[in-house]
């Protein structure tokens, strides 16, 4: 059995003959990783096209109820009123989600100007990214084109239609609680005019005195004509709210551009730097290997180290070459 220090004396020796190989292979190496970063720095050049970002930081406002205090509140006929004409909850995901929705691309790829007009929603949608800034009431709003102008100019449209957008939606929900409010308040003024005329009657038919049942009955009809009045004015109060509501610009109001779009001045892709450095090491992974495998196929006797490594034998002597044209005579 081979000793410690037979061991250690053949790791030496084998460190010593893959040492040997690279730098006998060692052009092939080089070469190989020359060729590997051109092709990287080509690629960079020639057909990659550089890509361009641009960041606008919105923050929003929330003037609405919370839902926590909603529940709490909800007690009672003007919390039932109130909870059928105020604004919908407009949370941070929520403006996330509408951000990103079709209705909101179709505008802004209607109101681009010259040179994005043509693109697909699906295109836009990539070229969209936004996101919550994290224990905040800001959003982040990443655009993305081959031209810096251009942007630029997708994310300057995509927050002004979006104001625009909340604008309108907020004031379409008005317009269906007014119109709400307003069939309510016809039908309980019906149901008004008939506890009016019910009410009428008993008195009219009772005369100055009336029985048990005639005052229970009246007593009655008196509460529900009080309860329908306080349910009108209550009615009433809150189309007048919507009414000022809905001439509001609730996107104004509740979305600010803090930081508009600026000119990217700098591609954020391609990477040239960190393409060059991968380049690198897969020039090295490739070419390293197939230096040891092009080793491992020569079996061709050079020097007097392949004689010894090949046929395990001692050199004796060498012959030298000797050219004809440097041989002289006399």
């Amino acid at each position: 059995m081979a000793t410690e220090n037979e061991m250690v004396k053949i790791q030496i020796i084998d460190l010593r003959s893959l040492f040997k190989v690279l730098v006998k292979r060692k052009w092939i190496i080089i070469l190989g990783v020359l060729l590997a970063i051109l092709i990287s720095v080509s690629l960079n050049i020639y057909v990659f096209n550089p890509v361009y970002e641009a960041r606008v930081l919105l923050r929003v406002s929330h003037p609405v109820q919370s839902i926590r205090d909603r529940i709490v509140d909800n007690q009672g006929l003007e919390a039932v009123v109130s909870s059928m004409s105020q604004l919908p909850e407009m949370t941070m995901q929520t403006h996330v989600r509408l951000l990103t929705s079709d209705a909101l691309m179709q505008r802004v790829r209607d109101n681009l100007g010259i040179g994005l007009e043509d693109i697909d929603l699906k295109t836009l949608l990539k070229l969209t990214d936004v996101s919550v800034i994290k224990d905040s009431n800001l959003i982040l709003l990443k655009t993305r084109f081959t031209k810096p102008t251009l942007a630029k100019t997708l994310g300057d449209t995509i927050s002004i239609e979006y104001i625009k957008f909340v604008s309108e939606i907020n004031q379409q929900q008005m317009e269906q609680s007014i119109t709400f409010l307003k069939d309510q308040y016809a039908l309980i003024e019906t149901d008004l005019y008939s506890a009016l005329g019910r009410l009428s009657k008993v008195n009219n038919t009772a005369g100055t005195f009336l029985s048990l049942e005639g005052q229970v009955q009246k007593t009655n009809l008196m509460n529900e004509v009080s309860r329908l009045q306080q349910t009108m004015d209550l009615l009433a109060e809150k189309i007048a709210e919507n009414r000022i509501s809905g001439s509001m610009d609730f996107g104004q109001a509740s979305i600010l551009v803090v930081s508009p779009a600026s000119l990217p001045l700098e591609p954020i892709r391609p990477r040239k730097i960190l393409n060059i450095v991968i380049a690198f090491f897969l020039g090295l992974l490739v070419f390293i290997p197939l230096a040891f495998l092009l080793e491992h196929l020569d079996y061709k006797i050079k020097t007097p180290n392949d004689v010894a490594d090949h046929l395990v034998l001692p050199t004796l002597g060498m012959i030298p070459q000797i050219k004809r044209d440097s041989i002289s005579i006399d």
